[in-house]
């Protein structure tokens, strides 16, 4: 079945890309920081250095959980809507809706990530099962420049 892409939506993408720009390009003290990966809790993985900004993508589904700002200690988003990092919509008979929260650690349609220290690379990986309706493949990368 070939079906056009009608509507694609990275959620949270300018409030995402603006702190990623304040988190790792404001200044040369920020590149000089160390960035860092935190896997160690269980339903958040986090993502930051010292003293600008952390942000808290979901293990379940890559989502935004949130974005503390350090230096005031506020959230700054109220994370993806309905927990969706991306959505697409075909335009197809049904206009089909697939999203980041379809998928999972577990089920059919399977959501993993990776973290790459060497290279400051987060890669979230959303794959459709055998018999998924979609067969929507999503790859996203954030990548962190450190100097």
């Amino acid at each position: 079945m070939n079906r056009k892409i009608y509507y694609l939506v990275i959620e949270c993408s300018l409030i995402f890309g603006l702190a990623l720009t304040m988190l790792f390009g404001l200044n040369d003290v920020a590149f000089a920081q160390t960035i860092y990966f935190d896997d160690s809790d269980s339903q958040v993985m986090k993502l930051g250095n010292a003293s600008h900004y952390e942000i808290g993508l979901r293990k379940s589904n890559g989502s935004i959980a949130y974005i503390i700002d350090k230096s005031t200690g506020e959230n700054v988003t109220e994370g993806s809507r309905f927990e969706h990092l991306w959505r697409v919509i075909f335009s197809d008979s049904n206009w089909t809706f697939v999203g980041g929260k379809d998928y999972g650690l577990s089920g059919e349609d399977t959501f993993s990530y990776i973290w790459n220290n060497s290279s400051k690379t987060l890669n979230l990986t959303y794959t459709p099962g055998p018999s998924s309706p979609s067969k929507m493949v999503a790859l996203v990368e954030i990548t962190f420049d450190v100097c």
